[in-house]
């Protein structure tokens, strides 16, 4: 995310509020911070997904 011509902004220490943390990480990106990112041996398991499709207004309406 960050142009080269541009200085990222500092990382801050912390958030106030899980919604002030969303709009930093909104206009930031994790790779421009790569140097604060740690290995971790988490697992993550992903027990279900959800997919999201567009359709057209139309369409929706008959399969409703």
């Amino acid at each position: 995310m960050n142009n080269k011509n541009n200085p990222i902004d500092p990382l801050p220490d912390s958030f106030a509020s899980e919604a002030e943390a969303e709009e930093f990480w909104d206009t930031h990106g994790t790779m421009d911070y790569a140097e604060y990112l740690e290995p971790t041996n988490d697992v993550i398991k992903i027990k279900k997904r959800i997919f999201e499709v567009q359709v057209e207004e139309d369409v929706f309406q008959r399969l409703q």
